[in-house]
């Protein structure tokens, strides 16, 4: 199943610090993406068309890169980042 390729993928990722999501053909992220509170870099290069709520738990991120995504507007949350210092 591809959904479960992806959440090995995503879960082999939690020791690091900056994390890569490309060729992937998922429209929403998993929530477990919203349970990596270590990653500092985000790179988003998918056709999302909605981030959750749920990215207030990245309490760490300081770099979040939206590439080739869908999305028309972002989550009020993404406000309570206080990290955050890149929003491309």
């Amino acid at each position: 199943n591809h959904n479960e390729v992806v959440l090995l993928k995503i879960k082999e990722q939690e020791k690091y610090k900056k994390i890569v999501l490309h060729s992937f053909k998922i429209e929403l992220l998993p929530d477990e993406i919203y349970d990596l509170e270590g990653i500092e870099i985000l790179e988003i290069n998918l056709p999302i068309t909605e981030i959750s709520p749920k990215i207030k738990n990245l309490v760490n991120l300081k770099q979040l890169f939206l590439i080739n995504t869908q999305l028309k507007s972002l989550p009020n949350e993404i406000s309570f980042l206080s990290n955050l210092t890149t929003l491309d």
